[in-house]
């Protein structure tokens, strides 16, 4: 047994305390029960059964009555209750609360939907676009872009996720992709676009790209090898060498992190996971993780976590809660 973990089993707890344990795995399932009553598709049927289940045992109301508080006051208050708010002995029982919460306000989000303006992905779905003039676009998952293709140009725009584009030669029309504010017109060449809300990194795998924003005059050449940001303040970064094999895993089937902070981690964990993946700490998102996981099982990472950084993980269906190691 690790020194700490047998350090807490011996001190001195108060009666409530010494109960919580025994009582949480009730939670659990008492805070399962208000995502399926509280989803819009509960039945007749499922609200007796949770009538039963709650009159079963004295434990069992107990943990109803505290799930039934917890989602009455985040129905309130909403989620933007801070879980330092929440005594340490609360905090995981709030925060599977708060998750169940933003799980079900999520379930559109995790349900792809069907749009005519583009081509898109759901999470954990690859796909290769042949395109009218030759040139491949690879679409990560999560991801959405409109195609637009006339006799003057080609214009691919990044509306979410990320893409790799590898450009067939047309002097005759500009190849241009756009995302946020940001548009890269290729040169001859293949690169990647990575969009997540107001920032965007383009990647260059071959030759090279001029990216443009509104905020500068100039274009910016970026070369093969090289990456450049645009965040929200408007401005381009100066382009760096980057292991471009290192940030283009995710093509052949892998997410490579070197030293990327756990909150990028688990935005693109997330695009391959379906649920909610919440970190309950401000202070565990600027954790470097480093390593290299397959995309088409996520609990290989989740289960790596522990051993690479000080936190824990915690799940339920459709939830994981990443937070300090105890």
């Amino acid at each position: 047994m690790h020194p700490q973990l047998k350090m807490a089993s011996t001190m001195s707890h108060s009666p409530a305390e010494r109960a919580q344990p025994a009582l949480e795995p009730l939670l659990d399932e008492a805070l399962q029960w208000q995502m399926r009553l509280h989803a819009g598709q509960a039945t007749a049927q499922e609200r007796q059964e949770y009538a039963d289940w709650k009159a079963a045992d004295a434990d069992h109301a107990r943990a109803a009555a505290e799930a039934e508080r917890l989602w009455q006051s985040l129905g309130h208050t909403g989620v933007q209750a801070s879980p330092r708010a929440v005594s340490r002995r609360r905090m995981p029982l709030a925060l599977a609360a708060v998750c169940t919460m933003m799980m079900v306000g999520a379930l559109a989000w995790l349900t792809p939907s069907v749009r005519g303006d583009g081509e898109q992905t759901g999470v954990g779905q690859l796909q290769v676009l042949q395109l009218d003039d030759g040139s491949v676009l690879q679409l990560d998952a999560a991801t959405e872009v409109s195609i637009d293709f006339t006799t003057q140009r080609r214009h691919v725009e990044v509306k979410r996720g990320q893409i790799h584009v590898q450009v067939a030669p047309d002097a005759a029309r500009p190849f241009e992709v756009r995302a946020g504010a940001s548009t890269t017109r290729a040169l001859g060449t293949a690169f990647n676009v990575r969009r997540e809300d107001d920032a965007v990194e383009v990647t260059v795998t071959e030759h090279a790209v001029q990216v443009r924003v509104p905020t500068q005059r100039e274009a910016v050449t970026v070369n093969e090898g090289q990456r450049v940001a645009y965040g929200a303040d408007g401005r381009l970064q100066q382009p760096e060498t980057v292991d471009t094999q290192t940030l283009t895993a995710w093509r052949r089937g892998y997410l490579a992190f070197d030293g990327e902070p756990l909150a990028s981690v688990v935005q693109r964990m997330s695009r391959y996971r379906r649920g909610f993946i919440f970190i309950s700490d401000a202070a565990l998102r600027d954790l470097p993780l480093t390593g290299v996981f397959p995309t088409t099982d996520t609990d290989v990472l989740l289960d790596a976590l522990p051993g690479s950084l000080p936190v824990q993980v915690r799940r339920w269906p459709g939830v994981v809660i990443i937070q300090p190691a105890s």
